[in-house]
């Protein structure tokens, strides 16, 4: 299962910035999978490769450029837990001090 979403634009329908958002998900070979607005949900995709296309809808092209870097969010479960080294504190991970190597992030 995955969930995609854009948490700076979702959940905002009639205060929203922009006039509508829209996204698809497709396979490779161009078939949609998914679609989802303001309000996503999940769903659940088999294996493989997508493209997500994000649409927004708004009749000011200027305010538009605004969010060609907009952060799109996809959450899902992992096969397996993802070995991680964590660290006591941000200064040390940076300054290269050897972190726990039994932590895990699932």
């Amino acid at each position: 299962k995955i969930l995609l979403h854009v948490p700076d634009l979702n959940g905002r329908l009639y205060d929203a910035t922009l006039e509508s958002q829209f996204y698809f998900v497709t396979d490779k070979n161009g078939r949609q999978w998914h679609c989802g607005d303001v309000y996503p949900q999940e769903k659940e995709l088999p294996k493989g490769d997508y493209r997500v296309r994000l649409m927004l809808r708004h009749d000011d092209a200027k305010l538009l450029r605004r969010f060609r870097n907009l952060a799109l969010f996809a959450d899902f479960a992992l096969d397996k837990p993802l070995p991680a080294a964590v660290h006591s504190s941000e200064a040390a991970a940076l300054c290269g001090e050897k972190g726990r190597e039994d932590a895990f992030v699932v």
